[in-house]
């Protein structure tokens, strides 16, 4: 797409995530490196475990965030309007897909490849400024928003705890705060959760946070 038609969505995007001494103009110069893509209601965008070879900028319509429970079964987790970044954190660390994301209805966006996603940290020029400060914006944002709902959660633990309230309803509200937490620092909201018995747990890698260890290792090694 040509930097004219890339610059409202760059204006937004350069609003929503509070990015400042950048212009639009240059920001649109970076999208526009990107390959035009369109999606269909229920189409698949990416899926979760699998490796991040691109990221995404919605332009028009949603997407639906879905990951998979301990029984292997899918629900949602969000759903993100345009105009919105997707994907990019895959591409800083390295790491696998950590859900799935589909159309939730007909989407105009852009796909940044990993090469250029790399070119663009790496090119001396104001749209390589530009895409990088949008880029630290995004993962500033979303780390401060991350520590906001987990203190916030720890809190309301903390405090229920000392409630005299049911044993039964005490376990109950620890399931769902506990999910929460794993669903922001997963990077969503997540609704609900499978998790049965609060005491000894133990933490184990399961294959999905074992590929995405490895393949982070492996990005380090590199």
């Amino acid at each position: 797409m040509k930097a004219e038609e890339l610059r409202p969505v760059a204006r937004k995007l350069l609003r929503t995530y509070q990015v400042r001494s950048t212009r639009s103009r240059n920001l649109a110069l970076a999208l526009g490196k990107g390959t035009k893509t369109l999606w269909g209601s229920g189409d698949l965008i990416c899926s979760e475990g699998q490796p991040s070879d691109s990221m995404f900028v919605t332009i028009e319509g949603s997407v639906q965030v879905l990951k998979r429970d301990s029984t292997g079964k899918e629900k949602e987790l969000a759903v993100i309007p345009a105009p919105s970044m997707i994907g990019q954190m895959g591409l800083v660390d390295g790491s696998n897909r950590s859900a799935t994301c589909r159309a939730a209805s007909s989407i105009i966006g852009i796909s940044i490849s990993k090469q250029t996603f790399n070119a663009l940290l790496q090119e001396q020029s104001p749209e390589g400024s530009a895409f990088r400060h949008l880029l630290i914006s995004t993962m500033m944002g979303q780390l401060s928003s991350a520590n906001d709902k987990i203190s916030g959660l720890v809190d309301d633990l903390v405090e229920e705890q000392t409630a005299e309230v049911s044993k039964a309803n005490t376990e109950e509200i620890k399931k769902d705060k506990l999910m929460k937490i794993a669903g922001v620092l997963d990077g969503w909201d997540v609704k609900e959760g499978d998790v049965d018995d609060l005491e000894d747990i133990e933490f184990v890698l399961d294959d999905d946070m074992r590929r995405t260890k490895e393949a982070r290792e492996k990005a380090r090694r590199w």
